[in-house]
């Protein structure tokens, strides 16, 4: 039987840190249990061929697709509904944006940092 993953964002401690040359630092640090649900989370969804390293890159990536293209929607709801908000504004299509994609396939020889 597969342990239950129980992932609570709440008792994540996560740091930025701004750094010089205009870099950043993001820190994750989990507890015992939230270590051992974010292994079991791991365990089901990573592929065999795809490093701890390139896995979290592509969901640090996939969420903030996600909710790019959650506002994005967001903001298109608004100015159908208000299109005199609109004016002057152009609003791109992100499901044709081939930058968005995230993969995890450790072949993919696009920069990912």
């Amino acid at each position: 039987m597969a342990e239950n993953i129980n992932l609570n964002f709440n008792l994540w401690k996560i740091t930025v840190e701004e750094r010089s040359k205009q870099r950043m630092k993001l820190h994750i640090k989990l507890d015992q249990e939230q270590a051992v649900a974010f292994r079991n989370f791991c365990g089901v969804f990573k592929p065999g061929n795809v490093s701890d390293e390139q896995f979290v890159k592509s969901l640090f990536m996939l969420g903030c697709t996600a909710m790019n293209q959650h506002v994005t929607k967001l903001v298109e709801d608004h100015l159908k509904d208000n299109p005199t908000d609109a004016s002057g504004l152009t609003v791109l299509d992100l499901e044709d944006e081939k930058s968005n994609e995230v993969s995890i396939d450790p072949t993919d020889q696009r920069k990912s940092d």
